[in-house]
């Protein structure tokens, strides 16, 4: 898909949806003059080279024109360019999995007001740009790096597949890998990794107030809410991997 010659958004107070839905366009089909201002064209309006975000009163995938304020059935217009660029093949579904919660709240928060939302949230801290200088292009350079730090996981979570599916499984309960696999918590039945980092090992709980690793007497670390322990051996982190897991089989060895 080719870049758009120019995307064009509201001025005024600009709002998250639309600095993360022009995020999204920027990050994905490249470098693009965004202008901010309430008049366009009727030839700018169906020009589908030219993208028009968060305004328009039309939501039109053809022309590329994603507004949302004419339906409340819509979700905002990051959602809106969201979804398309997914359609569109230029979005992974592994990328989409790691933003789409992110993406939803924000279009929430947006459309149904914070009242849905207790604490602060993304959309304030987008919204607190407005009242610095040159504050949207800063507001878009702070999606740009989050949609970087996302890609950057994306990656490592591929390859932390690979880590962890090469890895031994013991009881069904604990994996033990070659090297830290990013992700691990979602990929098996196991609730306890054990990997080597530098030249101690480790083992994490995927969820510590269910599966709190156990003390041995033989850790070099143990944090207080039990989800990472550190040792100086390979088996020493097993066997007390196993012993959080209850395996039965392995308890003698702790002893």
């Amino acid at each position: 898909m080719k870049k758009p010659k120019l995307i064009l958004t509201h001025d005024g107070q600009f709002h998250a949806d639309e600095v993360f839905a022009i995020g999204l366009i920027l990050h994905f089909l490249g470098n693009t003059a965004v202008e901010r201002r309430r008049e366009f064209t009727p030839d700018e309006l169906n020009d589908p080279d030219i993208w028009i975000i968060d305004q328009s009163g039309r939501y039109d995938m053809i022309r590329h024109n994603f507004d949302h304020h004419h339906d409340k059935a819509l979700p905002a217009s990051n959602v809106l360019v969201l979804r398309y660029l997914v359609k569109e093949g230029v979005i992974s579904p592994d990328f989409e999995k790691s933003i789409s919660k992110a993406f939803t709240d924000i279009s929430d928060y947006d459309t149904k007001g914070p009242r849905s939302f207790n604490n602060f949230h993304v959309n304030d801290l987008i919204r607190a740009y407005n009242g610095i200088e040159n504050g949207f292009h800063l507001a878009l350079g702070v999606v740009w790096n989050y949609l970087k730090g996302i890609e950057t996981y994306v990656t490592k979570l591929k390859t932390g597949r690979e880590v962890f599916e090469s890895g031994q499984s013991i009881g069904g309960m604990v994996r033990v890998c070659d090297e830290y696999a990013m992700g691990w918590e979602t990929m098996g039945s196991e609730e306890f990794l054990v990997f080597p980092d530098k030249s101690e090992w480790k083992v994490l709980s995927s969820d510590s107030s269910a599966y709190p690793i156990q003390s041995t007497g033989k850790e070099k670390f143990l944090h207080t809410n039990k989800f990472i322990g550190v040792y100086s051996s390979k088996q020493d982190a097993v066997v007390a991997a196993c012993l959080s897991a209850k395996i039965e089989e392995l308890k003698s060895l702790v002893h």
